[in-house]
């Protein structure tokens, strides 16, 4: 015997075909006056609830904020949107030193301006990871880096990178490239002090390392030992070629 909820028209075909098999059926009510009738307890909203764990996301970056309360949710919300507004009268006090700052003008001023401009830029691609580490350590460094640059190009232009402050650029890229990279990044010498170098500056550095890496005559055995395969188009055959000759310094 099997008992299955009473679907009109879906219950007797389901029924119909159990039986083929010799197997019983039988139907009972999807709604009861149980389910219409009793409710031991009143729902409450989420704002409401005591002893939760909360995340509040940014609606800039893809960060989140997860905190823990025995309190009512809303009560620690609006503690959080208290605190929020406090550090932005903080900061146009600062702008404008000697100017006090007053709940209009916090609504209708600065922070909204402030609030639009940072709408008008595009935020980051949600989801969106950085380009895999910098490998520093086999044989093809300079094809490695290629392909390593032209990722964080593209990963710099999706996230509108070049929004952030400087050192938050340089501190990311550092991050991304890797254990092994990093160690390299240590040992070059730059003009500039730490707290003001630049992109720039890094990814000309890394890419002379590249560069001074190649052995251009084990390079050129490479190229000159590079024949078409079996099966291979000749367009895959020519891009191959044309990739191996950039170590090779023949143009040098």
């Amino acid at each position: 015997m099997v008992t299955i909820p009473y679907v009109k028209g879906l219950s007797e075909a389901f029924s119909r075909i159990l039986k083929t098999y010799r197997i019983c059926t039988a139907v009972k009510p999807h709604t009861t006056l149980r389910n219409l009738l009793v409710h031991p307890k009143d729902r409450i909203s989420d704002e409401e609830k005591p002893e939760v764990v909360y995340k509040i996301p940014c609606k800039n970056c893809e960060r989140v904020y997860v905190g823990e309360t025995g309190r009512p949710l809303g009560t620690r919300i609006k503690e959080h949107r208290k605190k929020w507004i406090a550090s932005q009268e903080s900061s146009l006090e600062q702008k404008r030193p000697g100017q006090p700052v007053s709940a209009t003008n916090l609504q209708s001023g600065e922070l909204m301006e402030h609030t639009a401009a940072a709408q008008a830029v595009p935020g980051p691609v949600a989801g969106l990871r950085p380009p895999q580490p910098l490998n520093v350590t086999d044989t093809n460094i300079l094809e490695n880096w290629h392909l390593f640059r032209q990722k964080w190009q593209n990963y710099a232009v999706i996230t509108n990178l070049n929004q952030q402050p400087r050192a938050y650029q340089v501190a990311l890229f550092l991050h991304t490239i890797g254990d092994e990279a990093l160690k390299v990044y240590n040992g070059f010498k730059f003009d500039t002090a730490d707290d003001q170098r630049t992109i720039d500056e890094i990814v000309q550095k890394f890419k002379t390392f590249a560069i001074g890496d190649i052995n251009e005559t084990y390079e050129r055995y490479i190229f000159n030992r590079r024949n078409q395969h079996e099966g291979e188009s000749f367009e895959t055959f020519l891009t191959t070629v044309r990739s191996l000759v950039k170590t090779c310094g023949f143009a040098t």
